[in-house]
């Protein structure tokens, strides 16, 4: 997925969730995980990662192991 459509994801998880927009790509990488979706893990794991880089706490997704 392109930079700039992650970065579109971001904005729209921030909008929509605000201080919980960490919880919520946690919660969804885990979901997709447990489904086994690793092209939907990724890009939830880059959309989780940005919104770390904003400076909201939140838990860490899981690791495909």
């Amino acid at each position: 997925m392109e930079h700039l459509s992650i970065w579109a994801g971001v904005i729209q998880v921030n909008r929509q969730y605000g201080r919980q927009a960490l919880e919520i790509a946690s919660m969804r990488c885990e979901t997709l995980l447990a489904e086994q979706d690793h092209e939907g893990y990724a890009i939830w794991r880059q959309i989780h990662e940005k919104l770390s880089m904003l400076g909201q706490p939140g838990p860490t997704p899981p690791s495909i192991h």
